[in-house]
């Protein structure tokens, strides 16, 4: 049955750490003029591959996702592709189609010698790092895929998700704060622990409560001016009786330990995957800070960026994250030669604040700094 490859989404989640090594530059080039010249063409993954390296090499562009999804809006799971796969490449994008339908069993070899002229004319698509390549048989016709009920775009997972925290232009006014721990002793408190809390409204048994704190201030890291406080939260206590002035709560759920002067307000929804969403407009903005001020980011960390949705900015949406190349003088005449950004890797916009945004990171090449450009991806 064939599987169809899909979004960039399905780059980013299915890149693996390491890449793997590129074949001659002549030879490839060669098989790229094939490849566009006779049509479609077949190519087998080895172990290492990934999706974005394959939509880079043969596509020019690891991040042509939105046409790839165009083409292929039935897809359901297109997250994974194994060695031995066979995917089907033309100018417009990729597909994986099943080892049976594509003869992976039965396509010749040839040594790379043979390679760029291709025996009897047949495309050569060479597979990275071997000095083989198989030579792809001309693709007949695809039957039309099956109908399904409700076709669903792909989504990012994470337990990260659920404290992700945002950036607050003004001051949070709480409706509560932790006054103690129920055991006098402890200065932090946990999932499981009790504590008494205090409130500036009414309260009853069974209201639950987001436990936060308002932790560093962030800058632009362009301009130097405040862009607002960071609000970590921190977990949830559930109300469980009233004592005098105070009430006795339950901590429900804690993402880290919970300092006793933790504040309190109405509780956010609870968040652990979102669906992939292709932005509106084009945009293009900052990695301001890091959760718990991690300035590394990687894979499955949360960023904060400058653009909310007051920029049009949208949970869901894709982000292209880079790092611009100072030009550099040219040898031969002196003048300035600009250089391609740095490629570090991609997030998705968890939560749209009005004028910033948290995200969490599904891929990186190399740690996201604060101070690194975003840019959203769109099919147009």
């Amino acid at each position: 049955m064939k599987r169809n490859l899909i979004t960039a989404f399905a780059f980013v989640l299915v890149l693996s750490a390491s890449a793997a090594a590129s074949a001659d530059d002549a030879v490839v080039k060669d098989a790229d003029k094939a490849v566009e010249a006779a049509g479609p063409a077949e190519y087998k993954i080895v172990p290492r591959d990934t999706l974005w390296d394959i939509s880079g090499k043969f596509l020019k562009n690891p991040f042509k996702w939105p046409s790839i999804w165009k083409i292929n809006p039935y897809i359901k799971n297109p997250h994974l592709i194994y060695p031995g796969d066979i995917v089907k490449i033309t100018p417009d994008g990729i597909e994986i189609v099943s080892k049976k339908e594509a003869g992976a069993e039965t396509l010749p070899i040839v040594t790379l010698e043979d390679a760029v002229a291709g025996p009897e004319g047949k495309v050569v698509v060479l597979e990275p790092g071997v000095d083989k390549a198989v030579v792809a048989e001309p693709v007949e016709a695809l039957p039309a895929p099956p109908a399904v009920e409700a076709p669903s775009k792909p989504s990012v997972k994470s337990n990260n998700i659920q404290r992700r925290g945002f950036i607050s232009a003004k001051d949070l006014i709480a409706t509560g704060s932790i006054a103690a721990a129920k055991l006098d002793s402890n200065v932090y408190v946990s999932q499981g622990d009790y504590v008494y809390a205090a409130f500036k409204g009414p309260v009853k048994e069974g209201d639950r409560f987001a436990i936060f704190l308002e932790e560093a201030d962030v800058k632009h890291p362009e301009t130097g001016g405040r862009i607002g406080s960071i609000i970590d939260v921190l977990g949830e206590l559930v109300v469980t009786g009233l004592k005098g002035e105070v009430a006795e709560a339950r901590i429900e759920v804690s993402y880290k330990e919970i300092p006793t002067d933790a504040k309190l307000d109405a509780v956010r929804p609870v968040l652990t995957e979102v669906e992939i969403t292709e932005a509106e407009k084009d945009l293009s903005g900052f990695v301001v800070f890091g959760a718990d001020g991690t300035e590394n980011l990687v894979s499955g960390d949360i960023a904060y960026v400058d653009k909310g949705e007051r920029d049009g900015l949208k949970k869901g949406n894709l982000l292209r994250v880079y790092r611009p190349v100072e030009a550099v003088s040219d040898p031969n005449d002196g003048r300035d030669v600009n250089l391609p950004p740095i490629e570090l890797g991609a997030a998705v916009v968890l939560e749209a604040g009005e004028t910033t945004s948290s995200c969490i990171v599904i891929k990186s090449s190399q740690p996201i700094n604060w101070g690194d450009r975003i840019s959203t991806l769109r099919t147009n």
